[in-house]
């Protein structure tokens, strides 16, 4: 999840629950109590079942971080001049709270104050409420993943091309991804259909091979009824040891 996506998430559980009061798991369980909003927004939004802080308090959350709060989170202190981001999950110590502490959901500010979605801080409904920093230990940030950055001038699959028309052909406005894909699949029709003409020139080049050797074949063959017409009119027979010189023979046996 990137922070984009996890601000996108943010404003979906503000929608879905301002103004209610909610317990966890159940809202008949510790209903209105500012960790259940919390675990509420860490089940929802993480995909996680949010553990019991192990102190029955808030700021449990922040002494003992219990597991699988560490898969999704790092703990960050609250110094002067480091800022929650949208998301984040600020936690109180126990000067605050009736010694239980508190936590809530930020969602905006800078150094000196804050806005975050609480339950019981002036009010067991969940609700927008603004805060200083005082008596903050730190806060829960999300390990995220780096949000990609895309330059307009950085082609993407997703840019659109403007093809127009050419030939009578009209392509009008493809994506890039699209102009890829059907630039490979042509480079393959191009490939296999030279493969398949190489077959082709192979086979006619054999062929050519088979034709010239019956040509030769044929010329000798006119050769040799040349020289028996000779031999039969001369009545005298080939003198050389060849085809003609059997069929000489083979018709004087007839002959007689």
């Amino acid at each position: 999840m990137t922070r984009e996506e996890l601000s996108e998430k943010v404003d979906r559980f503000i929608n879905d629950y301002q103004g209610k009061t909610k317990g966890y798991p159940t809202d008949s369980s510790y209903s209105g109590e500012c960790l259940s909003i919390v675990k509420l927004y860490i089940d929802g939004v993480f995909g996680i079942t949010a553990p019991p802080s192990g102190s029955n308090s808030a700021y449990g959350y922040w002494a003992n971080f219990p597991n699988p709060l560490s898969t999704i989170f790092n703990k960050i202190p609250n110094t002067l001049t480091n800022t929650p981001k949208k998301g984040d999950v600020p936690i109180w110590n126990t000067s605050v709270g009736g010694g239980f502490g508190h936590i809530d959901i930020f969602i905006s500010g800078d150094v000196n104050a804050f806005t975050g979605f609480d339950q019981n801080w002036n009010g067991r409904q969940a609700h927008l409420q603004s805060h200083d920093y005082t008596n903050i230990v730190g806060w829960l940030e999300p390990k995220l993943e780096e949000s990609v950055i895309i330059d307009d001038n950085v082609i993407t699959d997703k840019t659109k091309l403007e093809i127009g028309e050419r030939d009578g052909i009209n392509f009008g406005t493809m994506e890039f991804g699209a102009v890829k894909s059907t630039l490979f699949d042509q480079a393959r029709d191009v490939k296999n259909l030279a493969e398949s003409v190489k077959t082709l020139t192979d086979k006619t080049t054999d062929l050519e091979k088979s034709v010239s050797t019956l040509e030769e074949s044929r010329g000798k063959l006119e050769e040799e009824i040349k020289t028996l017409k000779k031999s039969i009119i001369s009545n005298e027979p080939p003198q050389t040891n060849s085809l003609s010189k059997l069929f000489f023979r083979l018709y004087k046996t007839f002959e007689k």
